[in-house]
């Protein structure tokens, strides 16, 4: 499918750099590139991914906008199996601009947010999973959320998709064989054969939704909390997790007053840090509002950091925490180690203690990489997710997953009652109608207006 409009978008970054580039996609894009581009040769005579030097010009005036690199590419083999030119410009709003305009006005359109994933989609030269692994690409923060949103866009999590398909299609063409021919096709022999591969279909469901969770948590990141009473040092842990001064510190207790978070990558993980208010008996209003947002935070939660301070006695607001926390995955940190200890651990007994604990300076940093490698390890449940296996990252595929999943079991039940042949092709058309809504053989406008509306222009 060839789409009949070309569309142009900037590419890269609005503002100033060393390149910008400007992108053409459709059937005139050549041509339309071609009647602003000054060089040796024609566009149009070139051969498919090649570059030219040479330069802009607008084609009313003759005036010169800049000196340019153009790739050209022809279909079917470019990004959205489309004629496609980039426009290689020096990294000026003004010049980036200009040639937008120039393109425009020459009959492109410019291009929807999204739209030229959109169109390799619609060309068939990705499924909707492998386009929704492009955004998670760009927006990648930790190195194992890279690999495995890397690993969807060359097509491993939609292999597996393709392989529960065939095997659904291969049960449904049985049924309804029996159902066509019913005096020719063995019942015994038919329950196997609609059994087998709705067992293969169910393993491959079962195996991705195992690692689903710590797969959405990848894409979106950890949270973790960190909560104490006023002054144990909680904004200095943050900022010495940032490696930056975000959190104001002072010797004042109760400086920090609201939750302040940062997403950043931890150890190879991505993590939603949170710095909270700390818990104190107070009577104002604003100390109240920011107790009561620490606990909606706690709430939300992966990972909560307790915070005790190891240079100061156990108090009534560290006991209460213990255990009003109790039921939530917790670190203790004893803090302030650079400092005389007066912290007597012996108190902690009785007390809910989380069972991993860690000593740690933040003001000077002593314990604060071992910290992210026990919140790593933590999160990651002691090992990881096997990463040379497809993970599922995202909330819609899960529903689909568990949806087909589902609807796969419900049809095993039939084959074993026998006489349902119709009902259990029903069950079966559902399962691949659902499956389909992941990689779009079945997806509807609204879906893909909502996915490819979360893409930044030029992509």
């Amino acid at each position: 499918m060839i789409l009949e409009e070309t569309i142009v978008a900037i590419s890269t970054p609005i503002g100033e750099g060393a390149i910008a580039i400007v992108r053409i996609s459709g059937p005139r894009a050549i041509a339309l590139a071609d009647k602003l581009f000054l060089g040796k040769v024609s566009l149009s005579a070139v051969p498919s991914h090649s570059l030219h030097h040479g330069k802009i010009v607008n084609p009313k005036t003759g005036a010169l906008i800049d000196e340019v690199l153009v790739s050209v590419m022809k279909a079917p083999n470019t990004y959205t199996a489309e004629d496609m030119v980039e426009i290689n410009c020096h990294g000026s709003i003004l010049i980036t601009r200009n040639i937008l305009e120039l393109v425009l006005d020459i009959g492109a359109r410019l291009a929807t947010p999204g739209e030229f994933t959109r169109r390799a989609f619609l060309n068939g030269r990705i499924d909707l999973a492998e386009a929704e692994a492009v955004i998670d690409v760009i927006r990648s923060k930790a190195d194992l959320s890279l690999k495995v949103a890397l690993d969807q866009l060359k097509g491993d999590l939609s292999g597996n998709f393709a392989e529960i398909r065939r095997n659904i299609i291969q049960a449904l063409s049985v049924v309804e064989a029996g159902l066509d021919f019913s005096d020719q096709v063995s019942d015994i022999d038919a329950c196997d054969e609609v059994l087998q591969p709705l067992k293969k279909a169910e393993k491959i469901i079962t195996r991705l939704l195992c690692g689903s969770r710590i797969g959405q948590q990848l894409r979106e990141g950890f949270v973790v909390v960190i909560v104490g009473r006023t002054n144990v040092g909680k904004s200095s842990l943050f900022n010495a997790l940032l490696q930056t001064n975000r959190a104001i510190v002072t010797d004042i207790p109760g400086t920090t007053r609201d939750s302040i978070s940062e997403q950043i990558e931890l150890a190879g993980i991505p993590v939603r840090l949170v710095d909270t208010a700390g818990f104190h008996a107070s009577s104002g209003i604003v100390e109240k509002e920011g107790i009561k947002r620490t606990r909606q935070q706690i709430e939300s939660a992966d990972l909560l950091l307790l915070m005790l301070d190891g240079s100061d006695a156990l108090r009534k607001e560290d006991r209460c925490l213990l255990r009003e926390t109790e039921k939530h995955s917790r670190l203790l940190v004893i803090n302030k180690i650079d400092l005389p200890n007066l912290l007597d651990i012996g108190r902690l007994r009785g007390l809910p203690v989380p069972q991993k604990k860690i000593r740690t300076s933040a003001k000077r940093g002593d314990g604060i990489g071992d910290l992210a490698k026990i919140i790593r390890e933590t999160m990651l449940n002691g090992q990881g997710p096997d990463v040379s296996e497809p993970i599922v990252t995202r909330v819609r595929h899960q529903q689909a997953l568990k949806t087909t999943l589902r609807d796969i079991r419900r049809a095993r039940r039939k084959v074993k009652r026998g006489g349902e042949e119709e009902l259990l092709a029903v069950d079966l058309q559902e399962a691949l109608s659902t499956l389909g809504q992941i990689t779009g053989e079945t997806c509807n406008e609204e879906i893909l207006e909502h996915i490819f509306s979360q893409f930044c222009v030029g992509k």
